[in-house]
């Protein structure tokens, strides 16, 4: 049996997570050390780039935008064994960091599970090919091991973790489970910044902290709204995210394991 940490304590990200170890199609589990998630890569340290190259990363999926990347140097940048792909997403109707600047001048006094749902069904949209080359991306054993980051690698890091994970066949209380994990790892601590500047603004916290944390309902009512407007994940990722059939069985060749080989032990 190996022991194995779903969250990789890095000295810099603090949402770095493996997305293996959930049961998938016919009970086959993901395979661990192929697929990661994580917050934004520029607090990445000398020491975290020699564990990224233990863990053998080929390939990163950076979803924030031109703007968010320039805030921000890369120890990556220069790296020769790492290929980057840009696949910005966010636009004036689904931009968090716009949302989150409104919210702190009381210019939004609610956020709830509609509202983020909203936002995550938009970008869904808006971007569904590059969500889709996300997903083909993964399906190319070529560029395994990937990561998928953002910013906070809460949101549009969660839709396509979730994506991911549901063409894999792993459930929707895995996938919620999996998205809910970023407020133990992420929102927390964030909270603990904004609320008291919050409350001291005259804000009332408990009507915009879903904004701020990522409650399981969020993506369940995504999830919910996906496949009203498409029929199944799936028909999404086949339809306007034009992955191919292929692609979708090559990732399931790719990142299931068979179960005789299911030998690891997730510690949360």
């Amino acid at each position: 049996m190996h022991l194995v940490e779903r969250r990789l304590r890095l000295e810099g990200p603090v949402n770095f997570r493996d997305l293996g170890g959930y049961a998938g199609l016919d009970g086959r589990r993901v395979r661990w050390g192929r697929l990661f998630r994580s917050d934004a890569l520029e607090t990445l340290t000398a020491a975290d780039l020699d564990v990224l190259d233990r863990l053998g990363v080929r390939l990163i999926c950076d979803l924030r935008r031109d703007e968010e990347r320039a805030r921000a140097t890369s120890l990556l940048r220069d790296h020769p064994g790492i290929r980057i792909e840009h696949l910005p997403i966010g636009d004036l109707a689904a931009e968090t960091r716009t949302m989150a600047r409104r919210v702190m001048r009381g210019e939004i006094a609610e956020v709830g599970v509609d509202t983020m749902a909203g936002v995550y069904l938009t970008i869904l949209r808006l971007h569904a090919d590059s969500f889709g080359t996300i997903v083909a991306n993964a399906a190319d054993a070529a560029n395994l091991p990937m990561i998928v980051h953002c910013t906070a690698g809460k949101d549009r890091t969660g839709v396509a973790s979730a994506l991911l994970l549901a063409a894999l066949g792993v459930d929707d209380e895995a996938i919620l489970a999996d998205y809910e994990l970023s407020t133990e790892y992420h929102s927390v601590a964030k909270i603990a910044e904004v609320r008291p500047r919050l409350e001291a603004a005259g804000i009332d916290f408990s009507k915009v902290e879903t904004f701020w944390s990522a409650p399981r309902a969020v993506m369940a009512a995504t999830l919910a709204g996906l496949r009203s407007a498409h029929g199944s994940v799936e028909a999404y990722l086949t339809g306007p995210a034009g992955v191919s059939p292929a692609a979708l069985k090559a990732l399931r060749a790719s990142l299931l394991e068979p179960p005789a080989l299911d030998t690891h032990v997730a510690i949360a």
